[in-house]
Parts: C-alpha cells; sequence; structure tokens
C-alpha cells in the first residue's frame, strides 16, 4: 500500500537494499533507535530536513516515511525498532544536536541510540541490511547476541 511518496510499506528485502546501499556508499548517516528512544528522538528530528526512517516490527513490510507523527504512532501501538538515514548535507552539528551527542563526539557515519543505562543492541533491520555490505561485521552482532 504506497500512501504518498514519503509514507508507505516496502517490502522488507527492499528496506535492506536501500538502507545496504546506504551503508555501502556512505553517503547518508545512520541512526538505529530502540522502541523506548523513538518518541524523543522524532520529536528532535522535526527541524531536520532530508531524512527518512525505516520502521521495524519484524514483519514481512517495513513503513518508510519522513513523517514523525507516523513513526511516534507505530512506537505506540507496536514495539518498533527504527534505522534512520539521514542526508549528510544535513550539518552535523544539527544532527548531533537532534540525537543528544556532545558537538565534540568522534566523526562516525552510523549512530547507536541507547536507552540510559541500558544495552546498547542494533535492530534487526540494521543487522540484515549490514550482512548485505559486510557480513562478518552482522555475524560479529548477532554472535554477540546485539542483534535484537
Amino acid at each position: 500500500m504506497n500512501i504518498s511518496s514519503t509514507h508507505e510499506l516496502i517490502p522488507r528485502p527492499t528496506a535492506l537494499e536501500r538502507i545496504a546501499a546506504h551503508l555501502d556508499a556512505q553517503d547518508h548517516y545512520l541512526i538505529t533507535s530502540p522502541p523506548d528512544t523513538v518518541g524523543r528522538l522524532m520529536q528532535n528530528l522535526e527541524d531536520i530536513p532530508s531524512w527518512m526512517a525505516y520502521v521495524d516490527n519484524g514483519s514481512p513490510t517495513v513503513l518508510r516515511t519522513e513523517r514523525p507523527g507516523a513513526v511516534r504512532l507505530a512506537s505506540r501501538i507496536l514495539a518498533v525498532a527504527t534505522v534512520i538515514v539521514v542526508a549528510k548535507t544535513v550539518p552535523r552539528r544539527d544532527l548531533m544536536a537532534a540525537i543528544d551527542q556532545p558537538e565534540g563526539a568522534p566523526a562516525q557515519d552510523v549512530f547507536v541510540l541507547t536507552t540510559p543505562g541500558g544495552p546498547t543492541w542494533w535492530p534487526v533491520l540494521f543487522a540484515d541490511a549490514l550482512a548485505l555490505v559486510d557480513p562478518e561485521a552482522a555475524a560479529e552482532l548477532r554472535r554477540e547476541g546485539r542483534a535484537q
């Protein structure tokens, strides 16, 4: 079901291919967000242009949207994890502020948000996309039990 060009349900393999393409090209920042950080993150991203969220609940389809309200609603109804891609045209300082990271944090392309005081884990959607680009790294995440 295609609701609009920026709000659609897509097959899981399509989502994996799109995320993997960004990982491989290193043309976007990627942010992973566990279920309990999604609401705050969406509020912070409202002022950031050029981002797309892939919202996963383990079903055969993934919500692809740039509507913060849709992501927040999905997170209230279902246990979801998100992978968000942000164009590198967005100033790094703006991105760092949106994801509550210190401006002097090390330069990187992938950010893993965590629950304060909680463990670090990677959404399965991200690990599956990573497997298309770097199977060894994805296997290590799974071996260590960090892909959930």
